[in-house]
């Protein structure tokens, strides 16, 4: 007999539908994938931290989950939203059912609702606290869904911290380690670079100390402006060597040069962003996961704009050619998504940030 459990978002819609996984209320950030395929990247990727996850694509869970596609250790979602969950997956490389992952980790998912639905209802009101139960829900968990303070995109409860890696180069990468996916570290690896992961709140003289010739800034969860460490550190280390961000760390490199950001209506989220060169004017596909965004608006003159979204024209990438920096709002390393972008690792680590 299959259990019920309801999805209750803070505008005071209720919906009901099949409960899996461990029988606990969660609280999340409601928002959206567009992506196909990728779910367990998806599930395990620190920016998703504390965020319930609806994926619009109908059927989740026919490949199972295998020991090669995590992005991190453990699940970052608060929960999972989809329409149909498959309980008996077929794959070579599957050992776990969705549902089995879900109860590893301690977490939940509601199948049997309209996702698309909920896809265009998030669209039109933005994204929403919403709280994943298995009881019916009471006019008191909606008081207390609306009253809830949202601590989404704590840097410091997803990143892995201080790590080394040798490699078989002799260029050597400091990564500041926001909620760093396994995908990104899996580039760098392939360019055998040495690196050193650096935690969220290193300082320059920690990151100088160890004598490095390049910094990246990671991907992470929540607001930029509450990471204030990694603007500093970009402040303190912008001209003194190469820097490149992705993601959040795009958005910290911004506003350590006193750009802006916003939160986004509902983001970007899925394997099938459309970027486009500003140089080329080529257009290729992206992985992406952000739902803040770089203001077009009083940015400052030394932003050189290198990239922009086909779909809505928010800011994708920027290089600053005088301080040997670069950075992108999307994900290069996919993870899940198309490879198109691949190339990026090698044109900045490899051909400086000239033709980024």
């Amino acid at each position: 007999m299959k259990q019920i459990g309801y999805l209750l978002l803070e505008d005071g819609t209720e919906l009901k539908g099949n409960w899996h996984g461990v029988k606990k209320t969660a609280v999340g950030e409601l928002v959206f994938n567009t992506g196909m395929t990728g779910y367990q990247e998806i599930l395990t990727d620190p920016s998703y931290d504390e965020q319930m996850v609806v994926m619009t694509f109908p059927l989740i869970g026919n490949t199972g989950i295998n020991p090669h596609d995590f992005e991190s250790a453990r699940m970052h979602a608060a929960g999972l939203v989809v329409r149909e969950l498959e309980s008996e997956p077929s794959h070579y490389e599957s050992t776990l059912s969705v549902e089995a992952y879900l109860e590893s980790q301690g977490k939940s998912a509601i199948s049997g609702l309209d996702t698309r639905a909920l896809t265009k209802m998030i669209r039109s009101k933005g994204v929403m606290r919403c709280l994943l139960t298995p009881e019916k829900p009471t006019p008191q968990d909606l008081n207390g869904l609306k009253a809830y303070k949202t601590n989404f995109g704590r840097v410091d409860a997803v990143t892995q911290g201080a790590r080394f890696f040798a490699g078989e180069s002799s260029f050597h990468l400091g990564v500041v380690d926001l909620g760093l996916k396994d995908g990104i570290l899996n580039q760098l690896k392939r360019l055998g670079l040495t690196i050193t992961c650096f935690s969220p709140d290193a300082t320059w003289d920690e990151v100088k100390e160890k004598a490095i010739d390049g910094l990246l800034l990671s991907n992470g969860p929540g607001d930029p402006m509450d990471a204030k460490a990694a603007i500093q550190l970009v402040e303190d280390a912008r001209g003194k060597l190469p820097i490149w961000g992705i993601c959040l760390g795009y958005q910290v490199i911004a506003l350590a040069y006193g750009a802006k950001t916003y939160k986004m209506k509902f983001g970007h989220r899925g394997a099938n962003h459309p970027v486009r060169c500003i140089q080329t004017k080529k257009v290729k596909m992206s992985a992406q996961n952000h739902g803040y965004a770089v203001a077009r608006e009083n940015l400052p003159s030394e932003i050189v704009i290198t990239h922009e979204n086909v779909n809505d024209t928010t800011l994708e990438g920027f290089t600053i050619p005088k301080d040997r920096i670069a950075a992108v709002q999307f994900h290069p390393e996919e993870g899940p998504g198309p490879w198109d972008y691949h190339e990026l690792f090698d044109t900045w680590l490899r051909g400086g940030v000239s033709d980024a």
